[in-house]
């Protein structure tokens, strides 16, 4: 091979183990979230009994995404100075297999707690229980 080459590649080589500088206007507004309390929804399916009382608790239910504080004169990002208006999801519907069973206003932080007696003709077994964000909680009825 010639030196060339050789320091071509090596050239190259270096480039793509250099870390990649990070863009100063990433985005920083997460998407909307449903939660049972005391259940990770990620490792354990919850288990909600035919007329019983559930409450479950969201977050991040913003209308709206201010990521850029209203400075962005940023590659990617518009360059008003204003911001974005952020604002607290209204009238948030929760269903549970398609069935809906509560409906919320979020606070100023994005917070929404729903509390509704789980219908006691839904079947028994799984189940999915959802919101407008399309985060969607598979769980099961008993």
């Amino acid at each position: 091979m010639s030196r060339t080459l050789i320091a071509l590649l090596l050239g190259l080589t270096g480039l793509a183990a250099a870390p990649f500088p990070s863009s100063p206007a990433a985005a920083g507004c997460a998407g909307p979230q449903v939660v049972v309390p005391g259940v990770d929804v990620a490792r354990d399916r919850p288990v909600l009994t035919r007329g019983s009382e559930v409450t479950v608790r969201g977050r991040y239910f913003l209308d709206g995404c201010d990521d850029t504080g209203g400075s962005s004169a940023t590659l990617g990002c518009t360059t008003d100075d204003e911001g974005e208006t952020v604002q607290p999801s209204r009238d948030v519907e929760l269903r549970l297999n398609g069935e809906l069973v509560g409906t919320a206003d979020a606070d100023e932080d994005g917070r929404i707690t729903w509390t509704f007696t789980v219908p006691v003709d839904l079947p028994v077994g799984p189940a999915t229980m959802d919101s407008y964000s399309g985060d969607e909680i598979r769980v099961r009825i008993r």
